[in-house]
């Protein structure tokens, strides 16, 4: 990754795992970081954060899929994972459904987090208190630690 550019910055950031991939917010910069499955050369990018508070949850002409009996549970990710997802067909269909989240009895999709991030050279360190993902910016390509 290089040299790093920056001091390392701790953020309370959220995700959401989805089908095919997940999103990070970084607060700090505004943005969101798209983690195609699996990780691979240009499997991620990084996006503005354009939510605001009166942006609609979610889009009710999207129609969500109907689960089977035991099968795992997909829906519209919502608030500013929502908007990126809305907005961007491409994205939408790289990505999938967003996946339903058992944490402590609540059904979620998206997962608070207190992390850190450091800005490199070649890339970023994003760690979301459990996982460190690896962002290069030289092949598009990223690994978890």
């Amino acid at each position: 990754l290089g040299c790093p550019i920056g001091e390392q910055v701790g953020i309370e950031g959220e995700e959401v795992y989805f089908q095919n991939g997940h999103m990070l917010w970084r607060p700090d910069a505004s943005l969101i970081y798209v983690l195609f499955d699996p990780a691979q050369a240009k499997g991620w990018g990084a996006f503005a954060d354009t939510f605001q508070p009166s942006d609609p949850e979610r889009d009710p002409n999207i129609v969500e899929p109907t689960p089977e009996a035991g099968m795992q549970l997909y829906v519209q990710p919502t608030g500013r994972f929502g908007k990126l997802w809305r907005e961007n067909a491409w994205l939408r269909h790289a990505l999938g459904w967003a996946v339903i989240q058992h944490i402590e009895g609540q059904t979620t999709t998206t997962v608070h987090f207190h992390g850190a991030v450091q800005d490199f050279e070649h890339g970023v360190l994003f760690w979301n208190g459990k996982i460190c993902f690896v962002l290069r910016t030289d092949d598009m390509s990223w690994v978890m630690y």
